[in-house]
């Protein structure tokens, strides 16, 4: 979870101006959706070990794991196949905010 923190800042700063404008940063968002691609495989292993995330890591990494892949849903392009292919490995309740955007893609 730090890269991501290092990244946009904490929680609480997440409607900042100047984190808004952090995530405009192309290298940024190359970093989030490296990122969420790395979060993904954690979730993919823990399940296979038979564990998930949230007994594995606790219930806050399960939201900020959700929280990274809205923010990746927000900003990435029909044209970025590393990008969807992060979202789209992501888990998330059906009834999301996240779920209506990854149906919006088609």
């Amino acid at each position: 979870m730090g890269t991501y923190w290092a990244l946009v800042g904490t929680p609480a700063e997440l409607d900042s101006p100047e984190v808004k404008d952090r995530l405009k940063s192309p290298q940024v968002r190359r970093a989030l959706v490296h990122t969420l691609e790395l979060e993904n495989q954690l979730i993919e292993d823990g399940y296979r070990e038979g564990t998930g995330s949230s007994e594995k890591y606790g219930e806050a990494y399960s939201e900020y794991a959700s929280w990274l892949a809205g923010t990746v849903s927000d900003f990435v392009d029909t044209n970025d196949a590393q990008g969807l292919r992060a979202i789209t490995r992501a888990p998330f309740n059906p009834q999301s905010r996240f779920a209506n955007q990854l149906a919006a893609f088609g």
